[in-house]
């Protein structure tokens, strides 16, 4: 057998560390459509039971006509596509702040996120961040702090 050939392309993991300046804007590149499982597994989680969430039924004579994305469900997937990005930041800690839900997401739409970063310190980075459907509605808005472990950062190359 033949050894493979060496790859052509590595993926980039992260962005890099001094490419995090304030005022840059990051579009996410995790995108996920949430599926009716999604919703209603996150609901069994968070012991959540609202006929809202699972019960179309009862959604189609509210006035949003269609069962609700759970919140916290929502929140993670953003988070995780920011995170995703901030891989080759030790992260110590993160802190969501300002946190407003503005609009309904519904089973079937695909949703993505973006950030602003608003400003970027060696131990702390703060991110404006808004997720939104892909025919642009804004969903969710908030700021997410992140503090970097720096005793592990000081053996990290930029």
């Amino acid at each position: 057998m033949e050894p493979l050939p060496k790859p052509t392309h590595r993926e980039a993991i992260g962005v890099a560390t001094n490419q995090l300046l304030a005022g840059a804007t990051l579009d996410h590149s995790i995108r996920r459509t949430i599926t009716d499982f999604d919703n209603v597994a996150a609901c069994l989680l968070a012991m959540n039971t609202h006929p809202m969430h699972t019960d179309y039924d009862f959604a189609v004579q509210s006035r949003f006509e269609k069962p609700l994305v759970v919140s916290p469900f929502l929140l993670s997937c953003i988070v995780a596509a920011v995170t995703n990005d901030l891989r080759q930041l030790p992260i110590a800690r993160i802190e969501i702040r300002s946190l407003s839900f503005i609009k309904p997401v519904h089973p079937g739409d695909t949703i993505s996120a973006r950030s602003v970063i608003e400003s970027a310190e060696p131990t702390q980075y703060v991110f404006a961040v808004t997720g939104a459907k892909t025919n642009g509605t804004e969903f969710v808005r908030f700021r997410l702090l992140v503090k970097v472990d720096d005793e592990s950062r000081e053996g990290m190359s930029s």
